[in-house]
C-alpha cells in the first residue's frame, strides 16, 4: 500500500530560491519527455535529448526523476494527451481571460524527486532529502554537504508524526523503503510503499500490549515485566470524538452513513498501527479488559447511552484488527 503524507512547510530564502528555479526547469523537462513519449521514443533516446537541454543539465537526479514522472503520466493515460495546466485554464488563456504569466504559473509542476534506498550516508530513502522528525525538519540537499531545512508542521492530534518516525526508522536502519518527495512553494508531499515487517525473532514473554477501549478514544501501552512491577516502553492515545459527533439526522441520511463509514475506516487504520506496534516490540500478547456491556439504559443520560450503546464499536475494532481471538 502506498502511503502519502502532505504537510505545509517553511524554509530559508536560499531554499525558496532553489526550489523555484528547479521547479521551472523540471517542469520543462517533464513536458519535453512526455511529448517525446507520445511520439513512441524510447527512454534512452529521450534521456540523451534531455541531457543536452539547459534545464536537463541542472541536476542529474532532477532529470532522471522527471523522466520517471513523465513515464508515469503517459502510462496512466496512454491514449489521451495530458494538458499541463488544465483544460479549463487553457480555455481561459485562449480567451484572453488570464495572462501569459498566469498561464505559466498554472503549468508549473511540483518539484519531484524519486526515492532511492541509497547505500551511503546516514540515511537511505532519497538522494535529496533526509528526515529529522524529532525536530520537525526535513533536510533538503540541493548539493552534497549543502543542507537546507524544511520546517514541517505536524498536527498534535494527527498520526503523521508516528508514520514519519516509522519511515525514518526504516530509512536509517533497514534502508529498504525509498520515499518520493514532491515540493510546491508551500507544501511537501512524501510517498512511500508501506511494508509489513515480518516477525523474524521470537516474541518476548515478558512483554504485552495493553489496550484501554473507550467510546471516544483508544489507549495502547507496551508493558514489560520488571520483577513484580511493569515498566511502560511505549504508549499512545487515539482520540476521535469528532467521528461520534451527533448530527441530528436520520441514520439512513447520507451524512450519517458517511460518518459511520469514516469511523469504521479510521478504526481499521488504528488497528493496523497497533498490530505493527505489537510486532515491533515483539509482544507475546495483546490484552484488554473483559467488556460485556449490554445495550440498555445505563442511568447516566441520553448522551452516555448513545455513546456506549450505538457509537462504541469495541466488537468491530476487535474483529477488524484480529487482536482478540
Amino acid at each position: 500500500m502506498v502511503r502519502t503524507v502532505k504537510l505545509s512547510y517553511t524554509t530559508v530564502p536560499q531554499a525558496i530560491e532553489i526550489i523555484a528555479q528547479w521547479r521551472k526547469a523540471q517542469s520543462v523537462v517533464i513536458r519535453t519527455a512526455y511529448n517525446r513519449m507520445r511520439e513512441c521514443k524510447q527512454d534512452k533516446e529521450i534521456l540523451d535529448l534531455l541531457r543536452i537541454m539547459p534545464q536537463g543539465k541542472l541536476d542529474s537526479w532532477l532529470t532522471l526523476s522527471a523522466l520517471k514522472r513523465s513515464r508515469a503520466l503517459h502510462r496512466a493515460s496512454p491514449h489521451k494527451a495530458v494538458i499541463f495546466g488544465g483544460k479549463h485554464n487553457l480555455q481561459l488563456r485562449s480567451q484572453g481571460k488570464i495572462t501569459a504569466e498566469e498561464w505559466k504559473a498554472k503549468r508549473l509542476l511540483p518539484l519531484y524527486f524519486e526515492g532511492h534506498a541509497k547505500s551511503y550516508g546516514e540515511q537511505g530513502g532519497n538522494y535529496r532529502f533526509e528526515l529529522d522528525i524529532e525536530h520537525n525538519t526535513v533536510w533538503f540537499y540541493p548539493k552534497a554537504k549543502v543542507a537546507l531545512p524544511l520546517q514541517i508542521k505536524l498536527g498534535k492530534k494527527s498520526n503523521c508524526r508516528e508514520l514519519l518516525e516509522a519511515l525514518q526508522f526504516r530509512c536509517t536502519w533497514h534502508r529498504d523503503v525509498p520515499f518520493t518527495a514532491s515540493l510546491t512553494s508551500t507544501h511537501l508531499s512524501i510517498s512511500w510503499d508501506e511494508k509489513v515487517e515480518p516477525l523474524k525473532r521470537k516474541t518476548d514473554p515478558n512483554r504485552v500490549l495493553a489496550l484501554d477501549l473507550n467510546p471516544n478514544r483508544i489507549g495502547a501501552a507496551v508493558l514489560e515485566r520488571a520483577g513484580k512491577a511493569c515498566k511502560p516502553l511505549k504508549w499512545l492515545v487515539y482520540d476521535y470524538p469528532e467521528l461520534n459527533r451527533k448530527l441530528s439526522k436520520a441514520s439512513d441520511h447520507s451524512d450519517s452513513i458517511q460518518q459511520r463509514d469514516k469511523r469504521v475506516h479510521e478504526l481499521s487504520c488504528i488497528a493496523k498501527e497497533i498490530i505493527a506496534l505489537a510486532a515491533h516490540f515483539r509482544c507475546s500478547a495483546v490484552i484488554t479488559e473483559h467488556l460485556n456491556i449490554q445495550c440498555q439504559d445505563h442511568g447516566k443520560g441520553r448522551s452516555f447511552n448513545r455513546a456506549v450503546n450505538n457509537q462504541w464499536t469495541r466488537k468491530g475494532f476487535g474483529n477488524c484488527s484480529g487482536l482478540f481471538v
